[in-house]
């Protein structure tokens, strides 16, 4: 890939929302999103059992959980993210 030219890569390369396919999708708001970053499962109720991809309300991708059949939405692998998680204290420059 890096000998093509950067046109090309980006041609080649599928948005991250495609990949997901077919995956049952399930919206999780900021504090949720925080806990299940910072590795808690989640109690969510009515889910089913397997894995899901997981959204902010604007759509943008989070990552992957596994729900249990309990409704226990465990993370599997989630996206870099450049904001810090409401419970990180923030420097003071």
């Amino acid at each position: 890939m890096q000998a093509l030219p950067a046109l090309e890569r980006r041609r080649r390369v599928l948005p991250l929302e495609r990949l997901l396919g077919d995956l049952p999708r399930t919206q999780l708001d900021a504090a949720a999103e925080s806990r299940l970053r910072n590795g808690q499962a989640l109690s969510m109720p009515g889910l089913a059992a397997g894995i899901f991809a997981v959204l902010r309300p604007d759509g943008s991708v989070i990552g992957l959980a596994r729900a249990d059949a309990h409704g226990a939405l465990r993370p599997l692998r989630l996206t870099a993210t450049t904001q810090p998680a409401d419970n990180q204290l923030k420097s003071r420059a």
